[in-house]
């Protein structure tokens, strides 16, 4: 083979590669995640090789970069010196020619890709994976030349090793997009779920002035009949705690109805359970685990000094992720 048709081989191969690696960047994170997830379970190799690259894709975004810059350089490396060797004596030839062959390089090579695995993403990501499998082998010895000078400079730098995890709000970003395949009322759950850590108790609290609530020393007959009255199952019961007036419990009427025991002369303190108290400045999302691990359908909310402001109920939180059901 003559030493032109080498290079011409040479440069055919760098465009191709810049073309892969282009065009993969910009069509995976593309793709439906779930599309892929399910294509991989079903027992699609292609897919599966996605699916990977989805789920870890530092060595994926590592690929892509180290074979754009060796595929770069060495094109431009070789029309560099071609052009250097013909045209010596006409230095602003050279240099016209080298510029309009960057910009077919990086036009064929780098825009085209990315414009059309971006509109057909699953079909040419589909087709280019066993390809680009492939082509992570040869570039493996160069990721590990990579990475070992991160490792170096990390320890020159007292940099710690980290591995890239996602954010809220790049997770939100990305639900945005699978998000357009659902119904509205699933989007709007989905994006309720999300607000959980952002809503703070303190904004679904019930203050106790609109909470029927009794007294320690109430009797349990009183308190059934304020039950019946206000058709209430579970009532907070006021106490006195280190000298002050604090909730010491809850009184569950069904437990006290369906006991068959008679609680003559009984009073509210001698039945109330203890609950669970949250900070009014707890995200929903932490007093919802908190709620369900102890099974508490009702939370007393305090202050900051520790003294009760209001509560926040199960059925609060159910509605403000799936709105409230009314039934016509």
């Amino acid at each position: 083979m003559s030493e032109t048709a080498l290079k011409v081989a040479c440069i055919v191969i760098c465009f191709a590669v810049s073309f892969l690696c282009s065009g993969m960047e910009a069509g995976l994170f593309s793709l439906s995640r779930f599309r892929i997830k399910s294509l991989a379970t079903r027992g699609h190799a292609r897919a599966k090789i996605l699916a990977d690259y989805l789920e870890a894709p530092e060595r994926f975004l590592m690929s892509v970069m180290i074979g754009n810059t060796i595929a770069g350089f060495t094109a431009f490396g070789i029309v560099a010196a071609t052009l250097y060797k013909r045209f010596s004596h006409s230095g602003i030839v050279a240099v016209a020619l080298f510029f309009g062959f960057v910009f077919l390089f990086y036009t064929v090579s780098d825009l085209l890709p990315k414009m059309m695995y971006r509109a057909q993403p699953e079909r040419f990501c589909l087709v280019s994976a066993r390809a680009f499998r492939i082509l992570q082998v040869f570039l493996r010895p160069f990721e590990w030349i990579v990475e070992r000078v991160v490792t170096i400079l990390s320890a020159i730098l007292h940099i710690p090793p980290k591995r890239i995890f996602l954010g809220r709000n790049e997770i939100r970003f990305m639900m945005e997009e699978w998000l357009k395949n659902m119904s509205t009322d699933e989007q709007t759950m989905v994006r309720r779920v999300l607000d959980l850590q952002v809503l703070r108790v303190k904004h679904l609290t019930k203050p106790f002035s609109e909470v029927v609530t009794v007294d320690a020393s109430t009797l349990v007959e009183d308190v059934l009949t304020v039950a019946q009255t206000f058709n209430f199952t579970r009532l907070p019961v006021w106490g006195m705690k280190d000298g002050r007036k604090h909730i010491i419990g809850i009184i569950d009427v069904d437990e006290v109805v369906f006991s068959g025991v008679q609680f003559t002369g009984t009073v509210a303190g001698e039945l109330a359970k203890p609950v669970t108290s949250v900070d009014e400045d707890l995200p929903v999302g932490v007093a919802l685990s908190r709620m369900r691990r102890v099974g508490d359908r009702i939370a007393i909310v305090t202050q900051k000094d520790g003294r009760p402001m209001g509560i926040v109920t199960l059925t609060d939180i159910v509605q403000t992720i799936f709105g409230r059901v009314e039934f016509v």
